[in-house]
């Protein structure tokens, strides 16, 4: 659990840089595309770049969040046939004490035997 709340936090902080990314290619695309040519192509495309890398930066932690609530699900699943199969063999082993209780013979009374006739 530890490891998906830390994706989904990883998350968020993924795409919080995103909004950023996006707000700094735009704002370079604007100051490039003025009369003024206030920054340069590079700078653009320096931003453009650092955009698309967050994007990617945001998919690839959305992958690890789910890949990690996907373990939960598949151990809580893992654990709860685990647990159908010792309610099993506790079920078996109370059967296999019984039967080994039905083994015994018991005299009805205590004591020795005077006189076999076999």
């Amino acid at each position: 659990k530890a490891q998906a709340e830390a994706a989904g936090a990883q998350v968020g902080q993924s795409q919080a840089l995103l909004v950023r990314a996006r707000q700094d290619a735009e704002r370079f695309g604007q100051l490039y595309n003025t009369t003024m040519k206030a920054v340069s192509k590079a700078e653009v495309d320096a931003a453009n770049a650092a955009r698309a890398a967050a994007t990617a930066d945001v998919a690839a932690r959305r992958d690890t969040a789910n890949a990690a609530k996907a373990n939960i699900a598949a151990a809580t699943s893992a654990r709860d046939v685990l647990n159908a199969q010792i309610k099993v063999l506790q079920a078996q082993l109370k059967d296999a004490q019984q039967q080994v209780g039905y083994s015994r013979i018991v005299a009805p009374v205590d004591g020795r035997i005077g006189r076999r006739s076999v």
